[in-house]
C-alpha cells in the first residue's frame, strides 16, 4: 500500500491488517474538510480500490497535519500511534541534553478532568510542575510559539 511510503511523526502503520474501509475516509473526511486538507481517499475502483493519497503520493509528501483522526477511525488497528516513551526517558536521563516539552492549550483545560478536578479548570501550573518533576528542563505552551511568529 503506497499510502505509508513515507515517515509521518506519531503514526505507525501496519499494512497487513488493513482492509479497504471507506468509513475511515468518511470519518476522517469530516475533520479534513474542516481543516481544508484532503489527505486520504479512495483511489481506483472496484476490487482495485485502495485507500491512499492523491496521485499515489506517500503520506509524508502531502498536507497531513498529524491530527490522528485516521488512527481513531481505523477499525482494524492497521494504524497505531508511535510510542516514543523510551526515547523521551533516555533523553531526560541524558545529562548532556536539554529536554523541552511543548503542550497544546487544550491540555491545560482538559487534563484536570482526569484527576477529578471540575471540567474546564485551568491546571497549567500543576501540569508544568508535574512535567518539571518528571525531568523536563523547559516547558512551553504552543501559545508561546504563536507569539514568537507575530
Amino acid at each position: 500500500m503506497y499510502l505509508w511510503g513515507g515517515v509521518v511523526p506519531g503514526l505507525f502503520p501496519l499494512v497487513l491488517p488493513c482492509i479497504v474501509v471507506l468509513a475511515l475516509v468518511l470519518s476522517t473526511g469530516y475533520v479534513v474538510r474542516q481543516q481544508h486538507v484532503a489527505v486520504i481517499g479512495a483511489n481506483n475502483r472496484g476490487f482495485d480500490t485502495e485507500i491512499g493519497c492523491a496521485f499515489e503520493q506517500p503520506l509524508s509528501y502531502v498536507s497531513c497535519v498529524s491530527c490522528g483522526q485516521c488512527i481513531v477511525a481505523c477499525p482494524t488497528g492497521a494504524l497505531t500511534e508511535k510510542d516514543n516513551t523510551q526515547q523521551v526517558i533516555d533523553a531526560i536521563n541524558d545529562p548532556d541534553k536539554i529536554v523541552i516539552v511543548q503542550t497544546a492549550p487544550a491540555v491545560r483545560a482538559a487534563l484536570g478532568e482526569e484527576f477529578g478536578i471540575p471540567i474546564g479548570t485551568n491546571v497549567e501550573g500543576k501540569m508544568v510542575a508535574a512535567l518539571r518533576r518528571l525531568g523536563f528542563d523547559k516547558v512551553f505552551d504552543t501559545d508561546f510559539g504563536a507569539d514568537m511568529t507575530i
